[in-house]
């Protein structure tokens, strides 16, 4: 019984990941995988958790929304672009 259970869930690993389990090298995977995610990380800008005011016919500029013909020359803040 304990054979056939796990003859299931070896069937699905390989069904869920696409090909056979060991045609992957760990090795090369996950340094690569740390490397794209560090890089998206960095590229990100910070979005807040919450918008206390949302913009949409100017564009946020910190924590209030401005005309769209100006620049904004306050740090990020709660207002979001809508």
């Amino acid at each position: 019984m304990a054979r056939y259970i796990s003859l299931k869930v070896a069937a699905l690993a390989l069904a869920v990941s696409g090909g056979p389990a060991l045609a992957v090298d760990k090795a090369q995977v996950a340094p690569r995988g740390v490397a794209d995610w560090l890089q998206r990380l960095s590229q990100e800008r910070i979005v807040p958790a919450y918008c206390c005011k949302v913009c949409r016919k100017g564009k946020a500029c910190g924590d209030s929304c401005i005309s769209r013909a100006y620049n904004c020359r306050k740090p990020p803040g709660c207002a979001c672009d809508g």
